[in-house]
């Protein structure tokens, strides 16, 4: 299952996918605000059978207003957030073999410039973090890092 955070381009997601599809990689694209309410509430998560969920973060800081004073809201924090979210998912929410979705492996790529956060983040959070880029390799070599993920049984 892919995802992205805010500010992620939607033509650097379809040239992704393109890439995984292309290798015969069955990836189903869920936007990142629906992913924990699909995994949690809806009846068609209980059929899926997910290997890994990967989420891109490394697309464009976003600024926005609250109460008066502005904020900035970084792709990274976005994802480690949804990771969790999927981490504190209830034991209940299964796939139909029985594999919990929280403990489903949670793939994160980010930017080059959140090297703190992601150092801090790769020993305090469950997600599996790898430096993405945005060029024409990005899906080949995604697709890689996903495949030796799940091939190593990191959950």
């Amino acid at each position: 299952m892919y995802t992205s955070t805010p500010g992620f381009e939607a033509s650097q997601v379809a040239r992704i996918m393109s890439e995984w599809r292309a290798r015969h990689h069955l990836v189903e694209v869920m936007p990142w605000y629906k992913l924990v309410n699909y995994l949690r509430f809806e009846v068609s998560s209980a059929l899926a059978l997910i290997d890994a969920i990967v989420c891109s973060a490394n697309g464009i800081s976003i600024g926005t207003f609250r109460d008066r004073e502005f904020e900035m809201n970084y792709p990274l924090e976005y994802a480690l957030l949804i990771a969790a979210e999927v981490r504190a998912l209830p034991d209940e929410c299964t796939m139909r073999d029985g594999r919990k979705w929280r403990s489903v492996p949670f793939i994160i790529f980010h930017s080059p410039v959140d090297h703190h956060l992601a150092t801090w983040a790769k020993q305090e959070s469950h997600a599996h973090l790898f430096v993405g880029m945005h060029h024409f390799y990005a899906g080949q070599l995604m697709r890689k890092r996903v495949v030796w993920a799940v091939l190593l049984g990191l959950s």
